[in-house]
């Protein structure tokens, strides 16, 4: 947790975006280009890329596209003919997520007024993906978490045979639904429907997935769960590994690993996964073990449980934190954007059950344990109820993948009857800030002028103007990595494009940043 507050983290991107394209969208060309090129903000894995004409055909030339980080460009080995043409694209972006889009261009004619239409694959996936998302979770959770109780914590042998028996069924059912889980994210990547969760190409796909070493990592923590029977040292080896190992789907996605670098977004995804398993795991034991025995035993098991059940605690809070802090650029995004409201809903699950742990704790636990009338019975609903909070908890988590965490960037367009200038800052307040300017005309064709550079000042806070020469990443985008817009308050912004040798285009604007 600390590494991943230490290293410098970037934009919260959402997913893999689309950044520019060459042919721009809807854009009309008098003749065909020589190759097709599209550029996303992050590096991708290419799942699908196709070529469609006008009347449906399938013109998806042999040449196999080339991928480098976050740019792809196919070369086209044949002109195509005059017409209008849609190029269909799929890719799996780095915190897991499929991402797909099209858009349209036309050739020696103009193209209808659509632009690009980037989105989740598949929408049928999106309930039943996000269904078998939150089943598989919750069962990793609860069998990984109970096996975790029962090896660490060594409850009352008589309780043994019963927790053992519950961790199997748990963990059958966990093994189907990871199951199901790959061959969705399969047909996702294969852009196959719903009757398609079982077909090869599926399958194919899934394990052609970066993240298919974490799937087979959860599969086999599953299998020796649910087939390690022998008692001993070695088998209690055996099941906690396969405890651990079922956790392993947890890393596997997650918006965190957008914004740090791959190893340490899958550790904190991993530590906030063991850590919600050691306490939500351990609820439905310590239930059994009550209504089992209600004397000294289960006194010093529970007492054990709150020791390991503080530092689970605050494991899962500051992991959570930690993540919350990194995805929303400000607290107001909280209360202002679809997902932080879910992301506040889960917190506030959390807060719930941290009260019920408290009220546990300090006050229904000593009295029941004591055998103070009608305490059992209380202390028995109350852990039933801090259960399925933290099965609404675990629901919300999901959740939070059905939408992406908002940004902060700020746009800023110049448009007029030469150029459309578009200008992205992020993070989009005083600071460094990374600048995207793209260039086009005003039918959509990108352009690339021979030096584009970026001019700022800020004479309220007293900052002269200084001028950066801006790189060009694709076809009509270029970036500076880092303006230096240190200071809160009013700024001056100019863009200066060389379009040739005697041609300097300038647009000025003025914007407001905030700390």
């Amino acid at each position: 947790m600390l590494l991943a507050l230490l290293l410098p983290n970037g934009a919260a991107w959402a997913h893999a975006v689309l950044l520019a394209s060459s042919p721009a969208a809807d854009s009309a060309l008098p003749q065909s280009p020589a190759a097709i090129d599209i550029t996303f903000n992050e590096p991708i894995q290419l799942l699908a890329l196709r070529l469609m004409d006008s009347t449906g055909s399938d013109v998806t030339p042999a040449t196999p596209p080339a991928v480098t980080e976050g740019q792809v460009s196919w070369a086209l080995p044949a002109a195509l003919a005059p017409g209008r043409y849609l190029v269909s694209w799929r890719v799996g972006s780095l915190d897991g997520h499929v991402v797909s889009g099209s858009f349209r261009f036309a050739i020696g004619e103009a193209a209808p007024p659509s632009g690009p239409v980037p989105g989740m694959a598949d929408d049928d996936w999106h309930w039943p993906g996000y269904a078998l998302h939150a089943v598989a979770r919750i069962l990793a959770l609860l069998a990984a978490g109970g096996a975790l109780f029962r090896l660490l914590l060594r409850p009352d042998p008589p309780l043994i045979p019963a927790l053992r028996s519950q961790e199997r069924r748990l963990a059958a059912a966990g093994l189907l639904a990871q199951i199901l889980l790959i061959g969705a994210h399969g047909a996702m990547r294969a852009g196959l429907p719903l009757s398609g969760l079982l077909a090869p190409a599926a399958w194919q796909a899934a394990w052609a997935a970066p993240n298919a070493g974490y799937d087979a990592a959860a599969l086999a923590g599953f299998l020796m769960m649910v087939f390690v029977r022998h008692e001993g040292a070695r088998g209690s080896l055996l099941q906690g590994l396969g405890a651990l190992l079922a956790l392993a789907s947890f890393a596997d996605s997650g918006h965190a690993l957008a914004v740090l670098p791959p190893m340490q977004g899958r550790v904190l995804m991993l530590l906030h996964g063991l850590a919600a398993a050691l306490w939500i795991g351990a609820l439905d034991p310590l239930r059994r073990a009550f209504a089992l025995d209600p004397g000294p035993v289960t006194a010093a098991l529970f007492d054990r449980f709150q020791r390991l059940g503080f530092v689970a605690v605050a494991a899962v809070v500051a992991s959570g934190g930690t993540m919350a802090w990194l995805l929303l650029p400000r607290w107001s995004n909280l209360w202002d954007s679809s997902y932080g409201l879910t992301l506040s809903a889960k917190l506030l699950a959390v807060l719930a059950m941290l009260a019920i742990a408290a009220l546990n704790r300090f006050w229904l636990t000593p009295r029941a344990l004591a055998g103070v009338a009608g305490m059992k019975p209380r202390l028995l609903l109350v852990l039933r109820l801090d259960l399925l909070v933290a099965m609404l908890a675990m629901l919300l988590a999901v959740g939070l993948s059905l939408g992406p965490p908002p940004t902060s960037s700020r746009v800023i367009e110049f448009a007029d009857a030469q150029y459309v200038v578009t200008v992205t800052l992020s993070p989009g307040h005083a600071g460094d800030n990374a600048a995207d300017i793209r260039i086009a005309m005003p039918d959509g064709m990108t352009i690339d002028p021979k030096a584009v550079e970026v001019r700022v000042e800020s004479p309220a806070a007293g900052i002269e103007a200084s001028t950066h020469q801006a790189s060009q990443i694709a076809p009509g985008l270029y970036r500076v990595p880092a303006l230096p817009l240190w200071a809160p308050g009013d700024w001056k912004l100019r863009i200066n494009l060389m379009i040739d040798d005697f041609t300097m285009v300038t647009r000025d604007t003025e914007l407001t940043l905030s700390r």
